[in-house]
């Protein structure tokens, strides 16, 4: 229980003596295989140093560890023995403990059990590698774990909790450190998903029961309560991203179901970052997820739903997420998150489906389009349908729910692909049938669709869900038969360059302009061509046209790298590229709008061929020309050989190029080839090949190009080889590029620039010169010698002759390098393979050699002779050699012969007296001689004797050094020593404690015997007190000893027992007389093992030398504990204690003392030491040691922790003065114990009306160390609200006190924190140990959440807050206000704020607005951004003479309108002294239209804008009507001109009432404005401004925007007038609005006179007029004619003739009957024309 070991002696010992290490514990008195032993530890047990018969042993807390880890040591009394060793303690004489052995081990006397619970001192948590940490304050047993008493919970005082599961795995070792390992599902998963838990060190608390674990005596662990829970010493964080473990797929319900390896958030899933693929690597199908919808909640397994798209994507493509092996999803890096503090991102991955749900729904028809024009009914499915499924014949066309009039589809086909749209072409048997019909699919509303479920399914073969006839489908648009002619599809076979146009009907082809056609790469392209011309093939009109193109164009289109797939197909043509049999237009197919892909698409399977070739060796040029364009960027050249002739079978008389050569980058039939310079030469090298066109011929194989569709080329083999068309022979001359010198083989290298003929060398053409121009002979020399080969070549070698060589060696000043080294030719020095003459190179410009290579044949040395005895060495080379050359230090002897094992030793000097030779004699000197003979092992034999030259050791005649060996070179004859040592005399230093012994030669210094040595006083003498005996193991200091070297002078050191054991001798070694020495046989032997002959105690060698101790002590080092002000100064011999004076000791701060060294003087201090000795302790004063830590940059670390001391800080025992430490050169500290004392926060206080806030500390701090952002401010001990201080400032002087000035962004966040800082008794700190340091940098103890300190002293906030400034930006309507501080957002009422065009309400011209229905965006701070509400916003727009600029921009509010945190009113602003805008955004937004609605029933046309707009600025010319729907569009540019009545002129909506042309204008077109789905505007910016002069947005026609709400015209139209000419026999009718020409049934009038009863139904009629308009002209038919000319009292004049009518005389264009006309009130005419027409006899 108290840790301590007590020993009882039998007699006082030296406790400073012992050696814990020395003592042992064991389970039993005999040591048996089962025993339990532990050692104690010196590192980790402390004794008592007190001179005592009883010892105690402080055992550390490893020692107590490890014996409690040993179950069956130290359990109890009878488990317990001690053993232990001699050297373990001293008594008090020096004598060694009596051993206990450890099979007599001593049991104890007395033993006391461990009786303190452990406690849990601290924990780690690791949530990445899931491991938890537990340190204890003793070894605690495993087996007693319980872990579900273990709870981890978030704050101090509790918060969010876990108890861990029994899952957890532990460590099987007993210990004070247990390391739990984390189910990684069952308590991993749970913890990352309580988010507020185990997030960081701040939410890492843990609580344990005492059950949870029991140390060795099975004493229960101390419990940690859930109120004071302890906190983690370390948390690492999960920094490791989820990875997907697996996933499901249901394709009915659109789910999909994510399994990650841990929790994850639902909500960080980013759907842009998935994606669906058909294969594991990714490479095949794929469908990006672009949206979903989230699922909750957080989990390892998540839900989302697909949108419609990405789901009907998916089913589109059946090579995907139909089965388990097609089904995978991949994640990109960042596609969701998991729960950590900071968020890791999933792994990036792809993974199989687990469990796929197949797609069972049947799909559903939503609507359809009839466009009869096209023949093609559209039908819109609710899913992606199979096209391939559709079945015409189930399709029924009926005319109503209740049909009068059917038609089953005959046939009909599809061109569509697979998707949510069909097009059902109908055949053309089937549209002329519904052609006769009048009753069925003439409008939209005789237009219905029933079908079977057979009639289409969808890609899981789910039939359609079928339309009785009861629940028909009425089309959702209609389209009639009035279309110019369209190109249905077109046909491209590229393979014959032929190209089909197919249409909806026969076409002209007689119009057909193909220069009006172009083919592009995509629908909307840059990279197209317009064709030039062609050849028509078709010879009859029908619907489809062929014709070939020109070859130009065909390659052209091939270059551009049109149409060499389907997908790079495309069309487009002008509308005068062909006609109908009407002689109407083709409709235009527009680049960018309606390109139309091939339909059928023949690709180019025609092998290009090579059709002829031009060959030029002057240019080195090849020029192929192709049948067609072919991929010049991918030609191989290397597949092209160039052949003598057809039947050329050798190989080596051809030539095949090389990927040297190459093409440049261009699609065309005519391929450029560079040839390389290796491949040129190599040509001209063959001198058959390609010297004429005879001699020149072409093979080349099918993958050496292909054309641009991969036809690789129509090959041309050798015995078909192509003959040159073109050829240029080569008629330039051959030059000489570079030479090469080759002075030790005597060759010489040419390198020309083409190849040439060796057999045309003539070698007297070429000079050798040493400098350009040379005149001397002595500096020149006409080459002579022979051409290595014969055959054609770039690179000519000549061998020169021996005398040649020799003569050029001889000239010293010519080929020494490159600058010695010139060539000068004649024309006729050489030729080509062409017969052409080489340059000149004149002697003016002669040629400098590139590489020059010198004579380098080195001497070789053969043998060797090594003779100790006369001192020769005798060397042997295989030439002669320049003896004075010799450099006898280049010559090293070797032991072995391997360079890299054995020693070497290079000569120092020798003389050689011999003549050049191959033999060289060297006198070696005995220095060598010697040093040779250091070696025991080697130099002693002929195996053991090598040298090494160096090649500079000797160098032939030539100047080259001597050859370098691979190996040491044995010796070839060796002579040993054999020469016995005598030593000669002896010297004696007892100031450096060295005795050195002389021989008559060398001696094996490592085999003296130091204890066969003596120091004696004089002959014969034998008493201890005048003869020391050398021992080198003595005691704990130095030993004696002397160096591991082989010498003639062997030097001695004393150790520093021997030394002091000398000098305390009194009558030994004091002086030369009574200092001898002597040894015996055995002290030494030479380098040949012989024994020195012995000098005995009776015959002594007296030194001949002696020097008294006359050194000072010196301080060697010194250590420091700034903790206990434990000083200790360590000097090199022993001093005297008594004369240590405290006050000569200096601590500084440098090494050199400067002017800024911070230094204190020891004012005294306590010794320690109480013997005498090499070392010296004492304490500093408590004065002296606060001074030092006050000091900042002394004594904090060993870095600045210095010494000095002067002379008379103490003495040696020889009186001597210690050495001075002058304080420029002081001592810097070896051992160094910082001050390791936590400072401590005493109190503090908090003053929120001048943000202040004090901390007082329980000693001095650094104020440098103060970390602002280590504070926090909360509302009690456990904080459940808190603030974190970030930009506040504090005082910089150090200081129990530091003042924190608390920034305005701290104090008003600290303000608008609702739950802390408004009393006493919600102020709170927390901050943890780093927050500040001492003077040492200790950090303060810690105050963490959960044990947080509370004010000591409060003062609230009094101050009433004010407006500084304010801003207004009317483009985002947001009035920012700036306060003094924060304001309580919660507590305002801004209905009160008022903006006002002047700085005083008195002023005469004001307007102003109060505020009604804004909103504050942000809560509490000092910037309030208030968003103006739309009306707000729109009101203040709409005051001309507000807030438009700085200066019309004012505000003021009561004091009620706004509160500080602590109820303090705003200081009001008045009217009267309003406070004027600081920054405002004038609206520089402009408006956008947002929406339409067209009334065509009461002529409106009603705008909404985005903002208030000036309706005085509108113009409606500047809107267009448009419909893009049905073809052909149609667009109407307004002319009515706005009106308005209203006070103010902006408005957000504004009514315009059409005028009557425009109303009919509009309904004349047939297909705009008939619905929503054709009725679209388009709009330029000059249509109307906003209140600020912005513009509207222009809506191009591109962009036009649809109406949101339309309401037909259902008004019928009325006949206003009409005027009657029977002279021309016209009858116009005026009415109310426009009408159907094409409805008129003349039937329905009739002309009468109500006076007289007189009438005429008329019966037939022409309408001369062919265009929609409110004005009819009808010529009456003659037989009515007749009948109202023979009547007297009808239509004679105005006043008899009036008209009736009937509703089924006309419809307008909404299909609206006439407003009748009944006899009762007919119209009259309104002007008359009479007939006055003289009749003419027409035949008789």
């Amino acid at each position: 229980t108290s840790e301590q070991l007590v020993l009882v002696f039998s007699d006082i010992v030296n406790a400073s003596s012992l050696y814990i290490d020395g003592i042992s514990m064991q389970s039993d008195v005999e040591r048996r295989t089962s025993t339990q032993v532990y050692v104690l530890s010196p590192n980790s047990s402390t004794h008592s140093s007190s001179y005592d018969s009883v010892v105690t042993i402080y055992l550390g807390l490893n020692d107590l560890n490890e014996v409690k880890k040993l179950r069956n040591l130290a359990a109890n009394q009878p488990t317990t023995y001690l053993a232990i060793e001699s050297r373990t303690i001293q008594d008090m004489n020096g004598n060694y403990l009596i051993p206990i052995d450890p099979s007599q081990a001593l049991p104890p006397s007395d033993f006391s059990q461990d009786t303190t619970r452990p406690t849990l001192l601290s924990f780690i948590l690791d949530m990445e590698q899931q491991i938890l940490t537990l340190n204890f304050s003793e070894t605690v047993f495993v087996d007693t774990l319980s872990v579900s008493e273990l709870t981890l919970q978030s704050t101090g005082r509790g918060g969010t909790t876990y108890a861990l599961s029994d899952n957890t795995v532990t460590t099987d070792v007993d210990g004070p450190v247990i390391t739990l390992t984390l189910d990684e599902h069952t308590d991993v998963d749970a913890i990352k998903l309580l988010t507020s838990l185990a997030q960081s060190s701040n939410t890492t608390f843990l609580s344990i029961t005492s059950d949870f674990i029991s140390d060795s005596n099975s004493n229960k662990i101390n419990p940690i309560f859930s109120t004071s829970a302890l906190q983690v010493l370390s948390y690492t964080p999960d920094t490791t991203g989820p990875y997907l473990e697996g996933f499901d797929l249901d394709m009915d319900s659109a789910v999909v179901t994510l399994s990650f390896n841990e929790p994850v958030s639902f909500q960080s899933l980013a759907f842009t970052k998935l994606g669906f693929h058909s294969d594991s690597a990714g490479l095949l199908s794929l469908v990006n997820v672009s949206n979903g919808t989230h699922t909750p909640p957080n989990g390892s397994e998540i839900n989302f739903t697909l949108t419609f798209f990405t789901l009907n994507e998916l089913k589109l493509d059946r090579s995907i997420a139909t089965l388990q092996d097609n089904t995978y999803i991949s994640i990109m890096s960042g596609a969701i998150y998991d729960l950590a503090l900071v968020r890791n991102p999933a792994f990036e991955l792809t993974k199989q489906v687990t469990l796929l749900t197949a797609d069972t729904t049947a799909p559903n028809l939503l609507n359809f389009y009839a466009d009869l024009n096209a023949g093609i009914l559209t039908l819109n499915f609710d899913e992606v349908v199979d096209s391939s499924t559709l079945v015409p014949a189930a399709f029924t066309l009926i005319n109503s729910q209740s049909p009068n009039e059917t038609h089953g589809l005959t046939g009909g086909n599809t061109s569509s692909f697979n998707g949510l749209q069909v097009l059902l072409n109908l055949v053309v048997e089937d549209l002329n049938v519904l052609k006769q019909m009048e009753q069925l699919y003439t409008r939209a509303s005789n237009s219905y669709l029933t079908f079977s479920s057979l009639a289409i399914s969808d890609m899981t073969d789910n039939p359609v869900t079928a339309i009785p006839i009861s629940s028909a489908l009425i089309a959702s648009f209609y389209v009639n038969d009035t279309t110019r002619p369209i190109l249905r599809t077109f046909d491209f076979d590229l393979n014959l360059g032929q190209v089909t146009l197919n249409f909806y009907e026969t076409v002209d082809i007689s119009t057909l302009i193909i220069s009006q056609i172009t083919f592009q790469q995509s629908s909307d392209s840059s990279n197209y061509h317009t064709l030039t011309g062609g050849y028509l093939v078709s010879t009859e009109d029908d619907t489809s046209v062929t014709f070939n193109l020109t070859l130009s164009d065909l390659n052209r289109i091939k270059a551009l790298q049109i149409a060499l797939t389907s997908t790079t197909t495309w069309l487009t043509l002008t509308n005068n590229t062909i006609r109908d049999m009407n002689n109407r237009k083709i409709v235009e197919i527009i680049n960018g709008y309606n390109a139309r892909p091939v339909d059928t698409f023949t690709v180019d399977t025609t092998d290009p061929i090579l059709l002829y070739y031009d060959l030029s060796l002057n240019s080195s040029t090849l020029v192929l020309y192709f049948s067609e364009t072919v991929n010049a960027p991918n030609l191989l050249v290397s597949e092209i050989t160039l052949l003598p002739s057809h039947n050329t079978t050798d190989p080596s008389l051809t030539h095949t190029l090389s990927s040297t050569s190459y093409s440049p980058t261009v699609y065309s039939p005519v391929v450029l080839v560079y040839l390389s310079e290796v491949d040129s030469n190599e040509i001209k090298r063959l001198t058959d090949l390609a010297i004429s066109v005879s001699t020149t011929f072409l093979s080349i194989t099918a993958t050496a190009i292909s054309d641009m569709s991969g036809n690789t080329i129509t090959p041309i083999s050798e015995p078909n080889a192509l003959q040159v068309t073109n050829y240029t022979t080569d008629n330039l001359p051959v030059v000489l590029r570079t030479m090469d010198f080759d002075l030790n083989q005597g060759i010489i290298q040419f390198s020309f620039s083409e190849p040439i003929l060796p057999s045309t060398l003539n070698i007297s053409q070429f000079l050798l010169l040493s400098q350009t121009n040379i005149t001397l002979s002595e500096e020149k020399l006409v080459l002579n010698g022979t051409a290595i080969t014969l055959l054609p070549t770039t690179s000519l070698q000549i061998q020169l002759t021996t005398d040649n060589l020799n003569e050029i060696k001889r000239l010293t000043t010519l080929a020494t390098s490159t600058l010695t080294t010139h060539i000068s030719i004649t024309r006729h020095a050489i030729q080509d393979t062409n017969n052409n003459y080489i340059v000149p190179i004149s002697s003016y410009n002669a040629l400098q050699a590139s590489n020059f290579l010198n004579d380098n044949t080195s001497p070789v040395l053969v043998k060797f002779d090594l003779n100790l005895s006369d001192n020769k060495l005798t060397l042997y080379f295989d030439e002669t050699v320049n003896a004075f050359s010799l450099n006898i230090t280049e010559l090293t002897f070797f032991g072995t012969d391997n360079l890299t094992l054995g020693p070497e030793y290079s000569l120092r000097g020798g003389v050689s007296g011999s003549p050049d030779g191959t033999v060289i004699v060297v006198d070696l000197t005995t220095e060598d001689l010697n040093a040779l003979k250091q070696n025991l092992t080697y130099y002693i034999s002929d195996t053991t004797t090598h040298i090494f030259p160096t090649s500079s050791f000797i160098s032939d005649m030539n100047g080259n050094p001597l050859s370098e060996l691979s190996l040491p070179l044995s010796v070839s004859t060796f002579v040993a020593d054999s020469v016995s040592p005598t030593a000669l005399s002896a010297t004696l230093d007892m100031d450096t404690g060295v005795l050195v012994l002389y021989y008559d030669e060398v001696v094996l210094g490592y085999s003296l015997d130091v204890t066969e040595v003596y120091i004696q006083s004089g002959v014969g003498t034998t008493s201890n007190e005048q003869r020391l005996r050398l021992n080198r193991t003595l005691g704990s200091g130095d030993q004696t000893g002397t160096e591991d070297v082989i010498n003639s002078a062997i030097s001695i050191q004393l150790g520093s027992n021997d030394l002091n054991e000398l000098k305390r001798l009194t009558q030994i070694a004091t002086n030369i007389n009574n200092s001898y020495v002597s040894f015996s046989q055995f002290s030494i032997i030479d380098t040949n093992s012989n024994q020195v002959i012995s000098r005995p105690y009776d015959n002594p060698i007296r030194v001949s030398s002696f020097i008294r101790d006359t050194t000072r002590p010196r301080l060697l080092y010194f250590s420091l504990d700034m903790d206990t002000g434990l000083l200790n100064l360590t000097f090199d011999e022993t001093v005297n204690v008594s004369s240590l004076l405290h006050t000569e000791i200096t601590l500084q701060g440098d090494k050199l003392y400067n002017s800024t060294t911070q230094t204190v003087s020891l004012s005294g201090g306590t010794t320690v030491s109480r013997w005498d000795s090499t070392e010296v302790q004492f304490i500093l004063t408590y004065d002296d040691l606060n001074q030092v830590k006050f000091l900042q940059e002394l004594a904090t670390n060993s870095g600045n922790t210095f010494v000095s001391i002067t002379n008379h800080t103490i003495r040696d025992m020889s009186n001597n003065y210690v050495w001075q430490v002058s304080t420029s050169s002081t001592i810097q500290v070896t051992d160094f114990y910082p001050d390791s004392t936590n400072a401590i926060l005493s109190h503090f206080t908090l003053d929120m009306d001048t943000g202040v806030v004090w901390l007082y500390f329980s000693e001095t701090v650094n104020a440098s160390s103060f970390s602002i952002t280590d504070i926090t401010l909360q509302d009690y001990v456990t904080a459940s609200s808190n603030h974190t201080l970030t930009d506040s400032t504090s005082s910089q002087t150090d200081s129990t006190i530091i003042i924190v000035y608390l920034s305005f962004t701290d104090l008003n966040a600290i303000k608008s924190n609702r739950l802390i800082t408004t009393s006493i008794l919600d102020t709170y700190m927390s901050f943890p140990n780093s927050m500040v340091r001492d003077m040492n940098y200790n950090q303060i103890d810690p105050r963490p959440d959960g044990a947080a300190v509370q004010a000591s002293n409060f003062t609230r906030d009094n101050s009433r807050p004010s407006l500084g400034e304010f801003s207004l930006d009317m483009n985002t309507g947001i009035l920012e206000l700036t306060f003094s501080e924060a304001i309580n957002t919660r507590n305002t009422n801004i209905s009160q704020i008022t903006l006002q065009s002047n700085s005083s309400i008195l002023e005469s011209v004001i307007q102003s607005h109060t505020l009604i229905n804004s909103s504050i965006i942000e809560e509490d701070s000092y910037i309030i951004p208030i968003q103006l509400e739309y009306g707000d916003i729109n009101r203040i727009k709409q005051l001309t003479l507000l807030a438009t600029s700085l200066s019309n921009t004012y505000i003021y509010f009561p004091h009620t309108t706004f509160y500080d945190f602590f109820n303090n009113p705003v200081l009001s602003i008045t009217s009267s002294l309003a406070k004027r805008v600081f920054q405002f955004a004038e609206d520089e937004t402009r408006p956008n239209l947002v929406s339409a609605r067209l009334n065509l029933n009461n002529d409106l046309l009603i705008l909404t804008f985005s903002e208030m707009v000036n309706q005085a600025t509108i113009q409606l010319n500047q809107l267009v009507l448009h419909n893009f729907t049905l073809t052909p569009t149609q667009s109407y540019q307004l002319t009515t001109v706005y009106s308005y009545n209203s006070t103010y002129n902006g408005a957000i909506t504004l009514v315009a009432t059409l005028s009557l042309t425009d109303t009919n204008q509009i309904k004349s077109l047939t297909n705009l404005a008939t619905a929503l789905a054709n009725s679209y505007i388009s709009i330029t910016e000059l249509l109307i401004e906003d209140m600020n002069q912005n513009p509207v947005y222009n809506i191009s026609q591109s962009s036009a925007i649809q109406i949101i709400e339309f309401i037909a015209d259902l008004r019928n139209p009325i006949l206003q007038s009409f005027d009657l000419d029977l002279d021309s026999d016209i009858l116009t009718l005026y009415f109310s609005e426009t009408v159907d020409f094409n409805s008129f049934e003349i039937t329905g009038l009739t002309l009468l006179n109500p006076a007289t009863n007189t009438s005429r139904s008329l019966t037939s009629a022409s309408v001369l007029t062919q265009q929609y308009s409110p004005v009819l002209y009808v010529m009456l038919h003659s037989q009515d004619l007749d009948y109202i000319k023979i009547q007297t009292d009808l239509a004679t004049n105005v006043n008899n003739t009036f008209i009736s009518a009937d509703t089924i005389t006309v419809l307008d264009m909404n299909r609206n009957d006439l407003t009748r006309i009944t006899a009762y009130r007919p119209l009259q005419v309104t002007n008359f024309s009479s007939d006055n027409v003289r009749p003419n006899l027409t035949s008789f």
